[in-house]
């Protein structure tokens, strides 16, 4: 099953740059998600990492010419895959993977580190309830031409080409490696505002180009706020009111940056000034009462999973940290709380008037 970006899954807080795009898919099933993926590496397998029953993954490709990206968040899927000719490079966003390579394992940590994998079968295990990541693919001799050039002599071809053929872990724990990391994921990000302008068709540019795109996107992002500031109030009550209305549905926040014609950053602002958090944790608050409610007045035996889903939550995992986190109780022990009060105390009044 593959739905609309409208469908869109609650994104976690270090959300995977290219989810808001047009032409992000939301799968439902197993296959429908191995379908996405094999646009950038072919899979032998995949399958549900945990016993969650419906997946629900959000998932995006984009093509940069030589480079393509495939960025998701969802449901935890353990995978394996067939070589293609293309090198990977793998980021974990809020996710603890492990990656197996023959006999050899590499742990990805969230925005820690970073895997180099050759063009040969290699599987990933994800130590989590959730899948959130970006897959760089490109051709295994476009990144040895620029290796070769960058050191800008022949004779290191060979040793170069050796080293593609193993995995690499590029981690932050290097002279260089954290200010690496951190500039390839803030590139990615400006790439996907520049796609977001452009209506996801990718310009030609040259650097120049991308330097003044990026000054004028920093100069329109103040522009629109002081543009906004003398009718955040009432946009805010309005935007308010209408989460409260339908926040048991799939909403993002790109659906709240529509709804209000905020940008991103003032309506993070707006809410955190009204409410102490942004506008995805105000939903989630929202969301928890309601189920709270629920719980407590349900009797025994009703289904976790089915007020977690009538509530906005497609994961019974994700559902219980997050009212645990909130309630310091699990929802197990909150159900029928207000239920079994009520039974006690006709049974006391019962045995009372019997007296």
């Amino acid at each position: 099953m593959i739905t609309n970006l409208s469908n869109n899954i609650q994104p976690c807080s270090t959300r995977a740059p290219f989810l808001s795009l047009p032409q992000s898919v939301r799968t439902g099933c197993v296959c429908s998600f191995a379908q996405v993926v094999s646009e950038i590496v072919s899979l032998s397998q995949c399958r549900l990492s945990t016993d969650d029953s419906e997946p629900d993954n959000l998932s995006a490709t984009v093509d940069l010419g030589s480079i393509k990206v495939f960025a998701t968040h969802g449901t935890a899927m353990d995978m394996h895959t067939a070589p293609r000719g293309k090198s990977c490079f793998i980021f974990p966003l809020q996710t603890m993977a492990v990656i197996h390579v023959d006999r050899d394992e590499y742990t990805l940590l969230q925005e820690q580190n970073m895997i180099y994998l050759p063009p040969i079968p290699w599987k990933i295990t994800v130590r989590s309830s959730v899948l959130s990541a970006l897959v760089i693919s490109v051709d295994t001799r476009t990144i040895q031409a620029q290796m070769t050039s960058s050191f800008g002599s022949k004779p290191y071809e060979e040793a170069i080409k050796q080293e593609l053929e193993r995995p690499l872990l590029l981690s932050r724990q290097t002279e260089f490696g954290t200010s690496f990391i951190d500039s390839v994921q803030a590139s990615l990000r400006f790439i996907e505002s520049i796609l977001m302008q452009a209506n996801s068709a990718m310009p030609r540019l040259e650097v120049g180009e991308l330097l003044l795109r990026q000054l004028i996107f920093l100069w329109n992002d103040q522009l629109q706020g002081k543009m906004q500031e003398g009718s955040c109030t009432l946009d805010l009550n309005q935007l308010v009111d209408w989460i409260r209305q339908h926040c048991c549905e799939p909403i993002c926040l790109a659906d709240l940056e529509a709804l209000s014609g905020y940008t991103s950053r003032n309506l993070q602002r707006a809410f955190r000034k009204r409410f102490g958090c942004g506008p995805m944790q105000y939903l989630r608050r929202e969301r928890l009462n309601i189920a709270c409610h629920k719980l407590e007045t349900s009797p025994p035996g009703t289904r976790i999973m089915a007020i977690a889903d009538a509530c906005g939550y497609k994961s019974l995992s994700a559902f219980s940290r997050d009212f645990k986190d909130a309630y310091k109780v699990t929802p197990k022990n909150k159900l029928g709380c207000l239920w079994h009060s009520v039974r006690e105390g006709e049974g006391k009044v019962s045995g009372g008037q019997s007296s």
